[in-house]
């Protein structure tokens, strides 16, 4: 399968700091697991890249997104859920769409419910 993992970008106005950059060793050692699996699996930083062009959901034939979201990230994590529902919504991806982290383990019903999957705990 073909995997797409990312982080939102860090919001622009926040109440808590956030200019420190923490690498996310959570979604490494997923991305681990995940090729040992025999997975191709990509990974978007959203504050360290350029915005997401959702073409490569199309053009890398990604089957899978999944979302880090902790609660200082989810306005912008959750803008990003709403862009790739609409590819779905207008059948140009078919893909799944899953969630995990801080946000979605203690607070799930914030969580659209076009999200296919919730994954609690880390």
């Amino acid at each position: 399968m073909n995997i797409l993992l990312m982080m939102p970008p860090v919001p622009k106005k926040t109440s808590w700091a956030a200019s420190e950059k923490m690498p996310p060793l959570g979604i490494g050692y997923l991305i681990s697991f995940l090729i040992q699996d025999g997975h191709r699996v990509y990974f978007i930083d959203n504050e360290l890249s350029e915005p997401l062009d959702y073409s490569v959901l199309i053009d890398k034939r990604i089957d899978f997104v999944g979302l880090y979201l902790n609660t200082m990230f989810f306005s912008e994590g959750n803008g990003l859920l709403w862009e790739i529902e609409r590819l779905r919504e207008k059948g140009k991806w078919k893909g799944k769409i899953l969630v995990g982290g801080p946000h979605p383990t203690v607070r799930p019903e914030d969580i659209p419910d076009f999200v296919d999957h919730i994954v609690c705990g880390e």
